[in-house]
């Protein structure tokens, strides 16, 4: 009986992180569509002045779907403790682990936020 807790807990836990992830890189995606520049977010267009992007308008349409959309998908398959929700959970993991040293490497590191979802992204 423990062990069916334990799990429930686990896909529960793990459900709230993945929309709050989620809830986050919508928000993010979106003021990055709608300001491609980055300035409704407070992000200079001189961060990306070593990656290959003019604007925010990839980054924001990645962060939006991928992190987004994709974190909130996979909260209702943890939610539901569909059979998928951990596979789907490594692959958002892995996804979201790509994003942060793709971020770091071309940006640097510019935030607290960067190593909380690295950690995120590896658990």
């Amino acid at each position: 009986m423990r062990n069916m807790s334990n799990k429930i807990v686990l896909f529960y836990g793990v459900g709230v992180l993945q929309l709050f992830i989620g809830l986050g890189a919508v928000g993010s995606g979106i003021g990055f569509i709608l300001e491609p520049n980055g300035s409704n977010l407070s992000m200079s267009g001189e961060f990306l002045k070593e990656s290959p992007f003019e604007d925010y308008l990839i980054p924001g349409i990645t962060l939006l779907t991928i992190n987004g959309l994709g974190s909130i998908v996979g909260s209702f398959f943890s939610f539901r403790r569909h059979p998928l929700a951990g596979k789907i959970t490594m692959i958002l993991g892995c996804l979201m682990v790509i994003w942060i040293i793709a971020q770091v490497y071309w940006i640097n590191w510019i935030s607290f936020l960067q190593p909380l979802f690295l950690v995120l992204g590896n658990n």
